[in-house]
C-alpha cells in the first residue's frame, strides 16, 4: 500500500522592510487577505497581538474553490517565527513563517506542509503543482505589499 507523505513547500524572499514591523503585519495571519491571494479573507478571533492559543477563521481559495479553514498558533517567537496549524474538511496545514534581519532589511521564508484527507489523498500527484503555486503566490504578494509599503498597525 502507498504511504501518503506531506506536500512540503518552501519559499523565502528579503524585504527592504525593518524586522520588527515585518513581522507585526506578515506575521499576524488577520492580514493575510492583504498580500496573499490564495486568502479570500483571515479574521483573529480574539484581540491582541498573535500568541500560542490564538484562532483565525479563514477563507481560502484553493483550486478554484473557496475553502473555509480554522488556524491555530502553535507557537510564536517574536520577531523571528510563528507557527500556525490549519485544518478544513479536506485537509491539515501547517504554516511556519521566518523572520531573519540581513543588512537592515529581512528575509521572510514560509514553509507549508499539507497533509490530504479523506478522498482528496487521491489526488496527492496533481496537487503538488497547485501548492508550489499557491507558495509562489504568496511570496509575491509579500514582495509586493512590501514595496506598496506596509500598514503600521495590523488588524
Amino acid at each position: 500500500m502507498r504511504r501518503f507523505n506531506l506536500l512540503t513547500v518552501q519559499r523565502s524572499t528579503t524585504v527592504r522592510v525593518p524586522l520588527d514591523a515585518a513581522f507585526r503585519y506578515f506575521g499576524d495571519f488577520a492580514n493575510t487577505s492583504e498580500w496573499d491571494p490564495g486568502v479570500v479573507s483571515s479574521r483573529k478571533l480574539a484581540p491582541g497581538p498573535p500568541k500560542a492559543g490564538d484562532e483565525y477563521s479563514v477563507v481560502a481559495r484553493f483550486g478554484g474553490r473557496k475553502l473555509p479553514m480554522r488556524y491555530e498558533v502553535l507557537s510564536v517567537e517574536a520577531p523571528h517565527r510563528i507557527m500556525l496549524r490549519g485544518t478544513s474538511s479536506t485537509s491539515t496545514v501547517r504554516d511556519v513563517i521566518e523572520f531573519e534581519r540581513v543588512d537592515g532589511r529581512t528575509k521572510i521564508t514560509w514553509t507549508l506542509d499539507v497533509e490530504l484527507r479523506g478522498v482528496t489523498k487521491l489526488a496527492e500527484p496533481l496537487m503538488k503543482p497547485l501548492v508550489d503555486k499557491l507558495a509562489r503566490r504568496a511570496i509575491e504578494g509579500i514582495e509586493r505589499a512590501s514595496w506598496d509599503g506596509i500598514p503600521q498597525q495590523s488588524h
